[in-house]
C-alpha cells in the first residue's frame, strides 16, 4: 500500500535523494528501477503508470497447465481480460499490469461495441471477489484455493484496467518453465462462451502430449470421468443429472463452437462406456490449419443424434426456433456461447421433449 501512494504522490517522491538506478532482468526484458534512500532503507520504486502496456493481436499467452486445469467461475469477458494480462504480466515484477479497455478489445479482436464495453465494464464489478481453486497434488495432495487478486483499479469509463494479482499465484502466472501451452491472444478472443473457454483451457493444458507417447506430430488426447467434467466445468449434480445432458450441454456444443471457430484446432469426442453408462470423456484433439472449417469426422455423437432428430422434423423446429428467438431472457445466458448457439441449445432442447426424446 505504501509504495502505491508513493507513486501517485511527487511531493512525496521529491523528498528522497535520489542515488541512482538498477536494472534487473524480468524474462525476455530489462527491467529499470529507480532508487531513493530516507532512513537509511533503499526503496525501489516500480513507476506503473510509466508501464502501461498496450496488448496488441500479436500477443502470446503463456499459460501454466495448472490454470488451464483449475477450477472457477469466471465470467466470459473477464477470463478474457485475465488473458490479454497474462500475455504480459511477466513485465511486471509486483504482477501488476495496466492496460485501456480499448486496446484489450482491439487485441481479442472482438469488436470494440458500447454492448462489449459495457459488458466488459459490468464484469469488473465483482471481479475482486473471484477465486480459483488449483490441484496441487503433485506437491502434497492438495487442492488449494487462491483469490486471483490484491486488488484491481479501474477508471469509469475503462482508460485504465489495472490488474494486481494476488502473489501466491506467482508460481502458476510467472515461474513456470515447464508444464504450460501457449496460445495466441486472438484466439482465444473468438471463444464465444464459459464452457467454451474453459475446454479450450482444459484442451491446451495438454498439448504437451503433442507427438509423443505414441501421438502423432500435431495430435494428442486425454480423457476425464463425467464427475471430473462437472467439477472442472463447475457444474452442480442437480444442474444435468444425466451423463448424456451434460455431454450434450456442456461439452459437445462448446466443443462444436472451438471447431467452427477456424484457429486451427479441432477436437474430436469418444465417450468410452462401461455397459449403457458413459464411464469417460475422451477427447481428440489435432491441430489443423487455420480457417479449416471443414466438419471434423467422425462427429460428436450428439451431434449426430440431434442432426439426425432436426432432419426428420424440420417444419418443427423451425417453429420452436422462431419462438424462443422472441424470448429476450435468453440473452443473459454466457455459457453456452453466442445468442444464435443458445438457441439452437434449447430449441434441441425442446424438439427432444416434444418428442419424448431422452
Amino acid at each position: 500500500m505504501g509504495l502505491r501512494v508513493l507513486m501517485r504522490t511527487k511531493k512525496s517522491v521529491h523528498a528522497y535523494k535520489k542515488v541512482g538506478y538498477a536494472y534487473k532482468k524480468v524474462g525476455s526484458c530489462v527491467q529499470k528501477s529507480r532508487f531513493f534512500v530516507l532512513d537509511r532503507r533503499t526503496l525501489s520504486l516500480y513507476d506503473v503508470r510509466m508501464k502501461q502496456i498496450t496488448p496488441t493481436r500479436k500477443d502470446i499467452v503463456y499459460q501454466a497447465s495448472a490454470i488451464g486445469q483449475a477450477i472457477h467461475t469466471l465470467p466470459m469477458n473477464l477470463r478474457r481480460l485475465i488473458a490479454v494480462a497474462m500475455a504480459r504480466i511477466k513485465l511486471d515484477e509486483n504482477m501488476e499490469v495496466e492496460f485501456s479497455l480499448t486496446d484489450a478489445i482491439n487485441a481479442l479482436d472482438i469488436g470494440n461495441t458500447t454492448s462489449i464495453r459495457n459488458s466488459m465494464m459490468l464484469c469488473l464489478e465483482n471481479a475482486g471477489a473471484q477465486i480459483v481453486k488449483i490441484d496441487t497434488q503433485e506437491i502434497d495432495g492438495k487442492w488449494t484455493i487462491y483469490p486471483w487478486f490484491s486488488f484491481i483499479e479501474y477508471d469509469v469509463d475503462g482508460e485504465s484496467i489495472k490488474f494486481a494479482f494476488n502473489p501466491f499465484l506467482r508460481p502458476y502466472l510467472c515461474d513456470f518453465t515447464e508444464k504450460f501451452s501457449m496460445f495466441k491472444i486472438t484466439d482465444f478472443g473468438q471463444l464465444t462462451g464459459e464452457y467454451s473457454q474453459k475446454i479450450f483451457d482444459l484442451v491446451m493444458s495438454f498439448s504437451g502430449y503433442d507427438g509423443k507417447g505414441g501421438n502423432k506430430t500435431g495430435s494428442w488426447w486425454f480423457q476425464k470421468t463425467p464427475d471430473e467434467i462437472r467439477a472442472l466445468l463447475n457444474v452442480r449434480a442437480d444442474t444435468y443429472p444425466k451423463t448424456n445432458e451434460l455431454r450434450r450441454r456442456c461439452v459437445d456444443y462448446p466443443v462444436k463452437q472451438i471447431n467452427e471457430s477456424g484457429i486451427g484446432l479441432h477436437i474430436e469426442m469418444e465417450y468410452p462406456k462401461k455397459g449403457k453408462s458413459i464411464k469417460a470423456f475422451r477427447f481428440n484433439c489435432k491441430i489443423v490449419k487455420r480457417d479449416d472449417l471443414r466438419t471434423v469426422n467422425p462427429a460428436t455423437q450428439a451431434e449426430d443424434e440431434d442432426a439426425k432428430l432436426i432432419a426428420n422434423n424440420q417444419e418443427l423446429f423451425d417453429a420452436i426456433k422462431k419462438d424462443l428467438a422472441d424470448q429476450p431472457d435468453l440473452i443473459n445466458e454466457p455459457r453456452f456461447g453466442s445468442r444464435a448457439l443458445r438457441i439452437e441449445l434449447e430449441a434441441i432442447q425442446e424438439l427432444r421433449k416434444r418428442l419424448g426424446k431422452k
